[in-house]
């Protein structure tokens, strides 16, 4: 059975993106960075409950103040509940980024190139391949070889 090593590519924090974009963002990464179709599969972003929470937590926990989700939500013209999907949603990605595709690379000297190609891509778009289980990202300016 062939391995694969899944990440995920996320918008770096401190902008809030078009929320289609993760759906574009597949054909155009594949096309531009010279990778399989089956490489890159872009998300949907669709504010839920699990925004709420994540926010609710967050607030709960004092990792960020309610006031700057206040102020952020003024700035933008958003509700500023923090029990609203939509605000909550818009307000995590701001302050941490958010996920807007899979990756699936082959473990394989052959996925090693696709991972160089993607990060070069996403790096340019100020974007970031992350490892999705521990959470971090990949060095950004990391110029990786085989």
């Amino acid at each position: 059975m062939k391995r694969v090593i899944e990440l995920e590519l996320w918008s770096t924090p401190g902008r809030c993106l078009d929320p289609e974009l993760g759906k574009d963002l597949d054909a155009e990464a594949v096309r531009e960075a010279d990778l399989p179709r089956d490489v890159v599969l872009g998300l949907s972003f669709i504010p839920d409950q699990a925004h709420v929470e994540f926010l609710r937590v967050a607030l709960a926990e004092r990792e960020i103040a309610e006031r700057d989700f206040r102020v952020f939500c003024d700035f933008r013209g958003l509700d500023p509940d923090p029990g609203l999907p939509f605000s909550a949603a818009r307000f995590l990605e701001f302050m941490y980024g958010r996920p807007l595709a899979w990756v699936h690379l082959p473990e394989s000297e052959e996925g090693a190139v696709y991972f160089m190609r993607l990060n070069r891509w996403a790096r340019a778009r100020d974007l970031c391949l992350q490892e999705p289980h521990a959470g971090y990202c990949f060095v950004p300016h990391a110029d990786f070889r085989i």
